[in-house]
């Protein structure tokens, strides 16, 4: 369902995936909505503007998730939520977009894991592409966007969730144990915020397949809070 940035590469990278897997593909573009949508919302602004924003952003997660929706309800088919732990972490994911679904299959399977997962299946089977391993990971929802652009590289980021998530670890501590492999306390001072601001995204996620220790609906926290980790 490529966007306004969606690369080549991306969706032909799952082409042959599909492929690979024997399982049916579709390409459908969802440029035409988008510009349906900005053009009419435009209309209604003050400056009459609609820059790249957020709500852009957002916005071609939710008309994926619509269509998706609409094809699940006329086809009888179950939806999967794409996301995977380290995303619901930090709320790097989109309400009613790419969080729409009936079962978030790895939604308890960190983002590390799910490369050391993947590669794993290749190794009893070549079945991913080698391309989709070696591109930084990014949602391309705007110009040449790479997660990192907003997150820690994936490695530190899943290192810190899990002291904070399966070991339950305040801040102090995390600093402590982290401190030594140079991570920055900035750093694990701004995840550990957005793992607490996003709780309110987490309570709204599909049913999550359990792996971990601590998965999320054993580990619920209040949504509004004073109080610091």
């Amino acid at each position: 369902m490529p966007g306004p940035f969606s690369s080549r590469g991306s969706w032909k990278d799952s082409e042959r995936l599909a492929k690979n897997l024997g399982i049916d593909f579709e390409i459908r573009p969802i440029q035409k909505m988008y510009q349906t949508f900005l053009n009419q919302t435009v209309r209604g602004t003050r400056n009459g503007k609609c820059g790249q924003s957020l709500a852009t952003e957002n916005l071609q997660a939710r008309l994926r998730g619509l269509e998706l929706m609409y094809f699940s309800n006329r086809e009888g088919r179950l939806l999967l939520a794409t996301g995977n732990k380290s995303e619901f972490a930090m709320g790097y994911c989109t309400l009613y977009g790419d969080m729409a679904g009936g079962l978030a299959v790895i939604g308890d399977v960190y983002k590390t894991d799910v490369y050391k997962l993947s590669r794993y299946r290749n190794s009893v089977q070549p079945l991913i592409p080698d391309t989709i391993f070696d591109k930084a990971p990014s949602a391309e929802l705007r110009p040449n966007q790479r997660d990192q652009d907003s997150l820690p590289p994936y490695e530190t980021l899943d290192e810190i969730l899990r002291l904070y998530i399966e070991k339950n670890l305040d801040c102090r501590e995390i600093i402590q144990r982290l401190g030594k492999k140079k991570i920055r306390s900035t750093v694990i001072r701004e995840t550990l915020r957005k793992v607490d601001h996003n709780e309110y995204k987490r309570r709204q996620t599909p049913p999550i397949l359990r792996v971990t220790e601590r998965p999320w609906f054993g580990r619920r926290m209040p949504i509004a809070h004073r109080f610091q980790g």
